[in-house]
């Protein structure tokens, strides 16, 4: 189910493009265009994924936090304007993300529920010990594939944190 994709790792048929007057749909936005023309026009018929070494295209990262935190206010913005069942999956995931570790929490709080909350967290961690690090190798990140377990809490709070933040900063300028 195709969603988004990122400007610099993605390509498309010319034909395509224009038969779907490419970007105008998204020209009152700062950004985001390249993600929105996949999301309005990408199907299971008319995409794939390759994943190969040789192809991928880095670019450099932000050099502050403060950047940074620009660029995914930017992203958020254009996922607003997702496809309602993408905006839903996407929703759905960050709330059960949400739910898991709010469950967690309360079960390691409550003396009784302590080794039900550890033994919750241990099968999760095992269950995804099978499928991050494969993954992981496979898009060349593979010396990240054991940090998984505190690399998911961190994403968590920094999606809490830019949820909350996007709240209280309403406009993003793009330079």
């Amino acid at each position: 189910m195709p969603y988004m994709g990122v400007g610099r790792n993605m390509a498309y048929k010319k034909a395509l493009f224009f038969k779907n007057k490419g970007f105008a749909a998204h020209m009152h936005i700062p950004s985001g265009d390249d993600d929105l023309f996949v999301n309005a026009n990408a199907n299971r018929n008319n995409a794939e994924i390759r994943i190969n070494r040789e192809t991928h295209v880095w670019s450099e990262p932000k050099d502050s936090f403060i950047t940074y935190l620009r660029q995914k206010k930017r992203h958020y913005g254009a996922g607003k304007m997702y496809k309602p069942k993408h905006r839903f999956i996407l929703s759905v995931q960050v709330i059960f993300q949400f739910l898991f570790y709010a469950f967690l929490i309360v079960l390691s709080i409550i003396p009784a529920t302590r080794y039900i909350a550890l033994g919750v967290l241990g099968l999760s961690i095992i269950i995804r010990s099978f499928i991050y690090p494969r993954l992981l190798k496979r898009l060349n990140y593979g010396e990240l594939s054991w940090w998984f377990p505190i690399l998911d809490i961190l994403l968590f709070v920094f999606l809490v944190f830019n949820a909350i933040l996007s709240i209280f900063v309403k406009k993003v300028q793009w330079k």
